[in-house]
């Protein structure tokens, strides 16, 4: 539900506009909208003005191009609202997030015969039709099929939607759901098209942009607690995209999410409890702490439990500490033995050595061959203070962390270091710790790390 501050305005003819929260289709392009061309005479003024003021609190509409009195094939005269929204897209995109902004600032101002050697020009087109008052539900229907689908493009799926009553007339919409659900609200008009079941719909609908499936998810997400009962029939009915829309919830802050999604692991339905366990382990709450450490408990040694050892070291889950030791010896990868051994030491009312973790960095930062900062003498000196240091099983799994170092460009010297390093630690702790690891590790890419980590280190 949308706060109260958020209300927007009413005017004389009783139309209320709020504004909305939209997950409409993110860009970082610049927007521009279309002529207003002025509106019919056939059709009444403060219709229209409550109709524009309502497409001003929706995201993603844009400006109204043009408008048109039809007959539909039944007779039943129409007026045709079309908006179109504008944007400019580079055609050659940098990865950059800057350097993107950069260049879309300097191409747009120039002429845009000249621009657009550089930038497309995408135009989404959306439509609304308003009728007299339909008198019933058979005529709505009616009316839905006969409705035009405009020939204009648009990067999103578009729905003919039946938006309900108001003003003495019956509102249709050929726009992307999202949009037409938020058009809906901001119109305050009654008897349309249920959002929910679009929204379960749509998750079902790739476009281009994905936004089909982020809009419903946002729907879901923003209509707490009433999207709860929604997504309990989806999963009663075992909907198929049933594990999306309890993933819609991922980044709600509503405390009830959380309890839901406590009640989805229990339901048993397989798809619903696998996505509510995931979801409640990315956003580790407290109110979930007793399922981490039973998840932990129930993982240890049988499979991956990373997630599960993130989740109870953010809550500092003290229950997990006997756990631990053998979570590393039975790692499924180099990042769950490194975390299990953070986590354990942390418990302990240790920690792993900064010392250690900045030279860590260090051999990362200066050993990039690719990269501006390389020094390898900076190198050096990093690598020296791991050998010297005398916590030999840290240094020993930071030496680990280096060896299987992935980067796009030339890393390799970071991985000769952690090699160096794991070959001259005293005692053999190096050779040992990768030995141990190997034995246990079962995930991708780590399996061929350490088979490449263990030809190397035998080699001399």
């Amino acid at each position: 539900m949308i706060p109260e501050e958020n209300m927007g305005w009413e005017d004389a003819n009783g139309w209320n506009c709020r504004g909305i929260m939209c997950a409409g289709m993110a860009s970082l392009s610049l927007l521009v909208g279309c002529e207003t061309l002025p509106v019919t005479k056939d059709f009444p003024d403060s219709v229209t003005r409550g109709l524009l003021r309502a497409v001003e609190c929706v995201d993603g509409i844009g400006e109204l191009k043009t408008t048109e009195c039809v007959t539909l094939e039944n007779g039943t005269p129409a007026t045709v609202f079309t908006f179109c929204q504008t944007q400019w897209d580079l055609k050659d995109s940098p990865q950059s997030a800057t350097v993107h902004d950069k260049l879309t600032r300097k191409y747009m101002d120039l002429p845009e015969s000249v621009r657009l050697e550089h930038m497309r020009r995408i135009e989404d087109v959306v439509q609304i039709w308003v009728v007299q008052r339909v008198p019933s539900q058979n005529t709505i229907e009616q009316i839905k099929k006969m409705i035009p689908l405009c020939s204009q493009s648009h990067r999103c799926y578009r729905d003919v939607a039946f938006l309900g009553h108001g003003s003495g007339h019956s509102w249709f919409a050929y726009m992307p759901i999202i949009e037409w659900v938020d058009l809906q609200e901001a119109l305050q008009i009654k008897g349309g098209d249920d959002p929910f079941a679009a929204a379960l719909r749509g998750l079902s609908i790739p476009d281009i942009t994905n936004s089909t499936v982020g809009g419903s998810m946002a729907i879901l997400a923003r209509s707490i607690p009433r999207s709860f009962d929604v997504v309990r029939e989806a999963i009663a009915t075992k909907h198929p995209k049933r594990e999306l829309a309890i993933q819609s919830f991922e980044y709600s802050k509503d405390e009830r999410a959380v309890d839901f999604l406590i009640e989805c692991v229990s339901l048993g339905d397989h798809e619903a409890s696998s996505a509510a366990r995931n979801l409640l382990l990315y956003k580790a709450d407290e109110k979930a702490r007793g399922l981490y450490l039973q998840w932990l408990k129930e993982g240890a040694g049988k499979k991956s439990v990373y997630t599960e050892l993130i989740a109870c070291s953010k809550l500092h889950i003290r229950e997990a500490a006997p756990i631990l030791p053998s979570i590393m010896k039975s790692a499924s990868s180099v990042a769950e033995y490194f975390k299990a051994l953070e986590f354990s030491r942390e418990l302990a009312g240790g920690e792993m050595p900064p010392a250690l973790r900045e030279a860590e960095r260090a051999i990362m930062h200066f050993g990039y061959r690719s990269g501006r900062n390389y020094d390898p003498h900076r190198v050096r000196e990093a690598v020296q203070i791991i050998l010297l240091h005398p916590d030999r099983e840290a240094a020993a799994a930071v030496a680990l962390n280096l060896a299987i170092f992935q980067v796009k460009g030339d890393g390799s010297p970071v991985q000769e270091a952690g090699i160096e390093i794991l070959r001259r630690l005293p005692g053999g702790v190096g050779i040992g710790l990768v030995d141990q690891v190997s034995a246990s590790v079962t995930l991708f890419p780590n399996v061929d790390d350490l088979k490449r980590v263990k030809k190397l280190l035998a080699s001399k």
